[in-house]
């Protein structure tokens, strides 16, 4: 038996081969966070939107990007039949979880690069503007929470007939606390108040997801 470390190694690595000769999901998940924050912006039709409207948009943006990656983060090994030999490897199946998370909170680092600026661009001028720091630290936060969530999601629905339909029923439902909780501190930041209790709730999210994904994960892709 590979040891997990070892076999999350290997798999990202292959994860990030396969997306640096073809990057159509993370260029597709750059454009969509372009057009999605302009969208969001200028369809609100306020001239002075409030920091938590364009903090926001930038969380529902993530959602919907993850989504996105969610709905595609097996494509590879389904479309060339490798999921069952990945599934017959000598690996520890939570390691297919873990490097799927990892890959897909790359992307979302990525898709950010082009968020982030965007959102703070759109703020007016004297409006309060969350700390850097602090939003940074929702973000990875946030994103740990996404990309565990997501990656156990997909790898539920990966044997589902219908799985198109399955990962938002099963995905959206249960990312919306983490996105209450992480829009919470994003805007605590901006007004100055503690963000302690809103990242605590993010960060027990995490936990939580984390320690589901382990407990169902090898179950979820041998079934």
């Amino acid at each position: 038996m590979v040891p997990f470390a070892r076999a999350v190694s290997l798999l990202v690595r292959t994860d990030v081969v396969l997306e640096r000769r073809a990057p159509q999901l993370a260029l597709a998940m750059g454009l969509f966070a372009a057009v999605a924050q302009v969208v969001l912006h200028y369809g609100a039709d306020v001239a002075r939107p409030p920091v938590a409207l364009t903090v926001g948009s930038l969380w529902v943006t993530l959602l919907l990007a993850t989504l996105l990656a969610v709905a595609r983060v097996f494509n590879a090994e389904r479309d060339e039949g490798l999921l069952d030999a990945l599934v017959l490897a000598p690996i520890p199946r939570t390691s297919i979880w873990a490097a799927k998370a990892i890959g897909i909170g790359a992307l979302l680092v990525l898709m950010e690069a082009v968020a982030v600026p965007l959102s703070y661009l759109f703020l007016p001028a004297d409006a309060p503007v969350p700390h850097l720091g602090t939003l940074l630290l929702a973000l990875v936060a946030g994103n740990v929470g996404l990309a565990a969530l997501g990656s156990l999601v997909a790898a539920v629905a990966s044997a589902v007939r219908g799985r198109e339909v399955m990962v938002p029923l099963l995905f959206l439902p249960a990312a919306v606390p983490l996105l209450i909780a992480a829009l919470a501190c994003s805007v605590h930041a901006s007004s100055g108040e503690s963000v302690v209790r809103p990242l605590a709730l993010v960060l027990l999210y995490d936990a939580i997801v984390g320690l589901l994904a382990y407990a169902v994960c090898e179950h979820a892709l041998t079934d």
